[in-house]
């Protein structure tokens, strides 16, 4: 005949338990089954792995506790398989969850992080002259391990406490920028003292100072070829680094150029005609950067010699007539010997006598000569240029002009005879009237007639 059926419930309390404490833990079954108390055992399992075996009272419940560190960390699912009796058939519960936790860390010592600076201020640079030192104290101990510096979130540098529970480090230069740099010392604790940071220090750091230097390829030049010149200029840090930025180079207070650093130097030259002849102090202003302040060189000198000009002459004519003077047109041009535009007058001579004063315009002008401006005769004519502040004066090659005299003025007209009944003059060969037989006369050109019978009463000329 079968058996009855049982059923058996599984209930633990508390519902978790911290490793290693399994042992404190309560696993109580139930079974039951109609018309009767089922007996046996019931065996309370992990998966397979059976956990502790229960003989049920008399009330059909039992318990069992397991061992210490039974299970693992996490959750476990367990449940209870009664082996069944003579009356009733065995039975398993459903799977209940169980949590095992992990243990507690040990308690640790609270320390205290005391961050001290050398100095408050510094210059960028110079960051290497700043000592940091560090304390971690603990009540009744001293800590060991390790400490970082930041500034903000950045590590600068970082170190092992010494057995007396202080540490230092010095920084490298150029560690930190110009500024208020925000220090912490941060210390990382170990299994027996916790972790702590300090208060907040601030240290100052200032621009780092720099010398400009200006040097010149040539110390004299002519006016017109500063282009020539080479200008070099070079910023030295006072502690280190490579400033970068411009450099303005100035002659007096007038810039000349403007050159942009490539580690930390840079070169330029003037544009021709830039600088007026005449000594100058040349002078390099850095304009300072990020890291570095602005400085200025020392003032170097330059001489501007004038320079040389070559005037040339040029005649529209070699020869005039007197009276008729105008048609002559006299030129002259200044060039220079490098560059730049000569200004001022150039005088022109005529026998050594000033024949025109002309104003220069763009370097070059020109006068006409006027009537009757000089007499008949041969002339040795030369432009000579006085020179202006920048350039020198120079002479013409000679040029030659010859006035000539004018043609002498025509004679006087002769006037004829006889004439015609018209009034017209006689010609040669032309018939004469009866009344003019034998006489002499004028013909219109002035020559000499006479009225004589050639085959016919002709006037012919006087043989």
């Amino acid at each position: 005949m079968a058996g009855t059926t049982s059923a058996t419930a599984l209930a633990f309390a508390p519902p978790s338990v911290i490793y290693g404490d399994e042992q404190d833990e309560t696993f109580a079954v139930a079974v039951s089954g109609d018309g009767g108390t089922p007996t046996g055992t019931v065996t309370v399992a992990a998966g397979a792995t059976a956990v502790c075996t229960i003989t049920l009272l008399d009330d059909g419940t039992g318990s069992c506790a397991p061992t210490a560190d039974e299970f693992p960390v996490g959750t476990v699912m367990l449940t209870a398989s009664y082996s069944g009796d003579d009356t009733f058939e065995p039975s398993a519960s459903t799977a209940v969850s169980f949590q095992v936790l992990s243990p507690p860390l040990p308690a640790v010592a609270a320390t205290t992080t005391t961050l001290g600076l050398s100095r408050t201020s510094l210059t960028y640079g110079e960051e290497q002259a700043e000592k940091i030192s560090v304390t971690v104290a603990a009540p009744g101990a001293i800590p060991v391990g390790t400490v970082r510096i930041k500034s903000g979130a950045a590590t600068i540098c970082t170190f092992g406490l010494s057995p007396s529970g202080t540490g230092s480090c010095a920084l490298k230069a150029a560690a930190l920028p110009p500024g208020a740099a925000k220090l912490t010392a941060s210390y990382a604790g170990n299994a027996d003292f916790g972790a702590s940071v300090s208060a907040v220090r601030s240290l100052a750091i200032a621009k780092e100072r720099a010398t400009t230097t200006v040097s010149l390829s040539a110390t004299k030049l002519s006016y017109g070829a500063e282009q020539r010149e080479r200008i070099a200029v070079a910023v030295k840090p006072a502690h280190g680094g490579t400033p970068t930025g411009r450099v303005t180079v100035k002659a007096g207070s007038a810039v000349i150029c403007v050159i942009t650093l490539r580690s930390a130097r840079g070169t330029c030259s003037p544009g021709p005609a830039r600088l007026a002849a005449g000594r100058h102090a040349i002078t390099a202003v850095y304009g300072g950067s990020g890291d570095v302040v602005s400085s200025a060189s020392a003032a170097r000198t330059l001489s501007v010699a004038v320079a040389s000009s070559k005037t040339t002459l040029s005649l529209s004519k070699g020869r005039v007539t007197y009276g008729s003077e105008r048609s002559e047109k006299i030129s002259v041009k200044v060039a220079p010997r490098y560059a730049g535009t000569p200004g001022g007058t150039v005088i022109v001579k005529a026998n050594g006598a000033t024949l025109a004063v002309i104003r220069l315009k763009s370097g070059a002008g020109s006068y006409t000569l006027s009537a009757n401006r000089l007499r008949a005769g041969g002339y040795s004519l030369t432009a000579t240029y006085g020179g202006n502040a920048d350039f020198g004066h120079s002479v013409s090659v000679k040029k030659s002009l010859t006035v000539a005299s004018p043609p002498p003025p025509p004679a006087p007209p002769v006037a004829c005879h006889p004439t015609t009944s018209s009034g017209n003059c006689y010609e040669p060969g032309e018939y004469c009237s009866d009344a003019d037989h034998g006489m002499t006369g004028v013909a219109g050109d002035g020559e000499a007639i006479v009225c004589e019978d050639n085959n016919g009463w002709r006037w012919e000329p006087v043989s």
